[in-house]
C-alpha cells in the first residue's frame, strides 16, 4: 500500500529517494567509521601540547 502511494506521487518518491539517499551515506560513514574517531585529543592534552610548543618557542628566542 505505502509503496504504492509513493509511486502515485512524484513529490512523494523524491523525498523517499532523498532519505533513502542520506540513509545509506550515514551507513557508509558508520561503516567506515570516523577519520577522527579516538583520535580526538582531550582539552588537556590539547593545553599541555600548546604549553610545550610555548615553551619550545621561548626557548628559541632565547638562542
Amino acid at each position: 500500500m505505502v509503496d504504492e502511494q509513493v509511486e502515485a506521487s512524484d513529490d512523494a518518491a523524491a523525498v523517499v529517494n532523498a532519505l533513502e539517499t542520506q540513509y545509506d551515506a550515514a551507513e557508509g560513514s558508520i561503516a567506515r567509521g570516523s577519520l577522527l574517531a579516538g583520535s580526538t585529543p582531550s582539552a588537556d592534552e590539547l593545553g599541555a601540547e600548546v604549553e610545550q610548543f610555548l615553551a619550545e618557542l621561548s626557548r628559541d628566542d632565547d638562542n
